[in-house]
């Protein structure tokens, strides 16, 4: 449920529509630890729960889900360079197959990269994760370091949702800051610190087909100032997180 991942409502609609496409390739983009596993297997969950053939390819597998058909790298780390088992040999076979919906792990070198597109050019919807810490420079990076041809991403790229988690006010003591957010306290629940457990913000882009690439011409776009407005409005965020996040920073209390 995205509702139940704290995401703003026209971040969840958005989202949503990403999952509606036939084919074509959705990137999940961020740090280590942006929760982007975890977006992912809740747009999957959502893609099985319509009777999709969904595949992942992890490694190794994050989350077991009989819901999916996983394959764990991690069981051929061992093997010799002779019988090498990877992303690229993963997704090769899993061509062969009737899959609808394929996830990547990660794609982090040009041979993955090749099949990502390649299976998008064969009719599948393929979702994978970068580290790249925003939907433009994930765009850059397809093309000068995986080598992806721009007529490929504008081709088959449908989004991306670039996403870091920042910490969440303190139910229990947050009060109203009187500009229509609220500021931290501090209490026994949130040892004084007045946060408790991280909310996300994500940007995210959804293309138009023929389009995957062009934030001039996209179909839905929720940008990170956007995101991070709506998380402070919601009471989730203070007001000075929400302007460093919105200015590529972080704050630190004492």
């Amino acid at each position: 449920n995205l509702l139940g991942l704290n995401y703003p409502q026209e971040t969840v609609d958005i989202l949503h529509n990403l999952t509606k496409y036939a084919n074509g390739m959705i990137l999940i983009t961020g740090q280590v630890g942006s929760g982007k596993t975890h977006l992912m297997y809740a747009l999957l969950k959502q893609l099985a729960k319509q009777q999709q053939f969904v595949i992942t390819i992890e490694d190794p597998v994050e989350y077991v889900d009989d819901s999916f058909f996983q394959i764990d790298l991690s069981e051929y780390s061992s093997a010799s360079e002779e019988y090498k088992y990877g992303y690229p040999e993963a997704v090769v076979d899993i061509l062969r197959q009737d899959s609808n919906i394929i996830l990547i792990g990660e794609t982090r070198e040009p041979e993955t990269a090749y099949q990502l597109v390649n299976a998008s050019n064969l009719g599948q919807l393929v979702f994978s994760t970068m580290h790249t810490n925003s939907a433009t420079a994930t765009v850059s990076r397809m093309v000068s370091s995986l080598g992806i041809k721009e007529g490929d991403i504008v081709d088959n790229l449908r989004g991306i949702v670039s996403q870091r988690l920042v910490r969440k006010l303190c139910n229990f003591c947050k009060e109203e800051d009187g500009e229509g957010g609220y500021r931290k306290v501090g209490c026994t629940e949130c040892n004084e610190t007045g946060f408790k457990d991280r909310v996300p913000i994500a940007e995210v882009a959804r293309f138009k087909i023929g389009h995957g690439g062009e934030f001039e011409n996209y179909a839905e776009y929720m940008t990170v100032e956007k995101a991070c407005i709506a998380q402070y409005k919601a009471g989730f965020i203070t007001k000075e997180d929400a302007n460093a996040v919105t200015r590529g920073e972080e704050v630190w209390y004492d």
